[in-house]
């Protein structure tokens, strides 16, 4: 009888355990409320653009977008928008308005977050005050998301990568970025991996 209840409790638990992190989800914000929030919570933002026809963008939503990993890094360190690029409403970022662009279906803003290189999905890693972008464009699995997102919290951009400043200056071509963030996130892959197997691998004592 004792086994059985014991068995039941631990069933609840799981049932519990697994609808708490179903329901649990990244906290997308707008763009007003992000600013809105700076203003007395200042903290790095995160921004996915997308489309509704992009298929990389839907899989992130689906897989990356509802690790739980994820979804607890994102919420306790980033404001995070769910921007999507073909919207067709105004909004309003550092007192101007955005819309539509001319003869396009692009909202201006996306544009202009992505310096015009239009790329889907995009995220956007801004710094404290909602300032200084740095686009990592294309699709990114669950662990390049954790990893990527960590490594641009602590150090502001990608090793090797130019910063944002220096793209506005000098401008950069969005296959070259795109090849050196590639090769940036497999060498952080790989120390990843090499730091996980020193934790593994049993000390052994005299």
């Amino acid at each position: 009888m004792k086994y059985t209840i014991n068995i039941l409790l631990l069933l609840v638990i799981s049932v519990a355990a697994s609808a708490q992190t179903k329901s649990a989800k990244i906290n997308w914000m707008t763009v007003e409320e992000v600013q809105e929030k700076m203003k007395t919570e200042p903290r790095k933002v995160y921004v996915d653009i997308y489309t509704d026809w992009c298929h990389w963008c839907k899989v992130m939503d689906k897989k990356t977008f509802t690790n739980k990993d994820v979804i607890e890094y994102m919420n306790a360190n980033y404001y995070c928008i769910h921007f999507n690029a073909e919207r067709k409403d105004m909004v309003t970022f550092n007192d101007k308005k955005y819309g539509p662009a001319e003869n396009s279906k692009t909202n201006s803003l996306a544009i202009e977050w992505m310096r015009g290189q239009l790329s889907y999905p995009t995220s956007l890693f801004f710094d404290e005050g909602f300032v200084n972008p740095q686009p990592v464009p294309g699709y990114m699995e669950i662990s390049n998301m954790e990893l990527i997102a960590k490594y641009i919290a602590e150090n502001k951009h990608l090793p090797g990568m130019p910063s944002a400043n220096q793209i506005e200056k000098e401008g950069a071509d969005l296959g070259e970025i795109v090849k050196m963030q590639q090769v940036k996130i497999e060498e952080l892959t790989l120390l990843m991996i090499q730091m996980q197997k020193k934790i593994d691998t049993p000390t052994h004592r005299n």
